[in-house]
């Protein structure tokens, strides 16, 4: 180390200060831009699902936006966080061996193949309530997969109108023989409006969705 007192450290009475700053950049995955997840046992419904979730930008940034209380092994949004990150900078698979703990699961049920539509219902469910209270993302979740639905009957001869509205978080779409997303979105609509021309024959009424 240079002794402070054989530096010159003013100028034309201005101090002189040299410093090296040193950027600390998280590492880049160097062997693919994928890596994927580990299964865990038959988790692979739950791997495909998350890694669905992690290239929704709107879902990552929700879940990075709730407050790191802890390094408790129940929180799960601190574990989907840990998660998201490896994914994006892990030079190797990603274990989710952290997340599975923080649903309370032991290795058995690991090993236990679930339907990938009630994990969804569930996950999306406990991260509602893991961030109640906080405002910053409280009901940010719903908010990214909630639809909602009226459904509308007029009376022809009396005049009453009954309009009930439902939340929802999941469609069954129809994937057989469609070409994309939007092709099976179309023909969910089609079948809906058929029951309902169904039911306006029927009736002495009008029933809209």
């Amino acid at each position: 180390m240079k002794d402070l007192a054989n530096i010159n450290l003013l100028d034309n009475d201005c101090f002189i200060i040299e410093c090296m700053i040193r950027e600390n950049k998280a590492p880049k995955n160097t062997n693919s831009e994928y890596v994927g997840l580990v299964n865990a046992g038959n988790t692979c419904y739950m791997n495909s699902f998350l890694q669905t979730l992690y290239h929704l930008s709107a879902f990552t940034r929700t879940v990075y936006r709730v407050p790191f209380l802890s390094e408790k092994s129940d929180s799960i949004p601190a574990a989907l966080q840990k998660l998201f990150y490896n994914l994006k900078y892990s030079r190797k698979p990603v274990q989710t061996n952290e997340l599975i703990k923080s649903f309370g699961w032991d290795k058995k049920q690991a090993w236990i193949q679930q339907d990938v539509q009630e994990f969804c219902i569930l996950l999306l469910a406990a991260l509602e309530n893991k961030t109640k209270g906080i405002d910053e993302v409280e009901g940010k979740i719903n908010d990214l997969f909630e639809g909602k639905v009226s459904s509308i009957i007029k009376c022809i001869n009396v005049d009453y109108t009954s309009v009930r509205e439902e939340k929802f978080l999941e469609i069954q779409l129809m994937v057989k023989g469609m070409g994309n997303i939007y092709q099976s979105l179309d023909f969910f609509i089609q079948v809906i409006f058929y029951f309902v021309k169904l039911l306006n024959k029927k009736g002495r009424g009008t029933f809209r969705r």
